[in-house]
């Protein structure tokens, strides 16, 4: 076995570990309801951790890159029971999005990702929900105690024993999307998650 499969092995099985043991100190309120169809959940990259933890084990299909950070991050969540698709919402190559398009599950992308800029939907996502043809849920997170790292999608790491707030959005048709609505959706989201976390303290 190569020695970089061997930490890629490594850092997935200590990775999905941590998220499992941070995760169950967590008191995470869920503000909606979770769609019984297929859609494509979005949300900020730099929010994703609370998110992992929540709805591990649910069989929803994450889109991730294909660069060496993607590689720890999918090795990390398949552990936790995601299905991984390797790629981007910009790939122009129709065989990555008719591959999602066709999978019976919901997908799950941060639309900012994987290298920003942070809180901006990036063009290519607008086109890859059209042909999906999914209807698009947003999704917002907030956390009372967090360590924020000096990323560049300023990372937000939950402290053990935080409490967080996960606001899930309405389904919103594919073809009545455009960037700066969806951008104002995902950021009202996070404001109402926030303010929930704020009123319970």
């Amino acid at each position: 076995m190569r020695l970089s499969e061997q930490k890629f092995k490594t850092i997935g099985i200590i990775g999905s570990f941590v998220v499992l043991i941070l995760g169950k100190t967590l008191r995470i309120k869920t503000i909606g309801n979770y769609p019984e169809k297929n859609v494509i959940f979005i949300f900020w990259h730099g929010k994703f951790l609370p998110l992992v933890y929540k709805f591990k084990r649910k069989g929803i299909t994450v889109l991730v890159s294909q660069h060496k950070d993607g590689e720890f991050l999918a090795r990390i969540i398949r552990r936790l029971g995601y299905n991984i698709v390797r790629g981007s919402s910009e790939d122009r190559r129709i065989s990555t999005i008719r591959v999602l398009a066709n999978l019976d599950s919901k997908i799950a992308i941060a639309p900012d990702g994987p290298k920003g800029e942070k809180c901006k939907i990036k063009d290519g996502f607008l086109r890859f929900a059209k042909l999906t043809k999914y209807s698009v849920v947003a999704v917002g997170v907030g956390m009372a105690r967090k360590y924020e790292f000096h990323s560049w999608d300023n990372f937000n790491l939950p402290l053990p024993f935080s409490k967080c707030a996960i606001k899930i959005g309405d389904p919103v048709n594919p073809s009545e999307i455009n960037r700066p609505s969806l951008e104002n959706l995902l950021n009202n989201l996070n404001r109402k998650a926030e303010n929930r976390i704020s009123s319970c303290q």
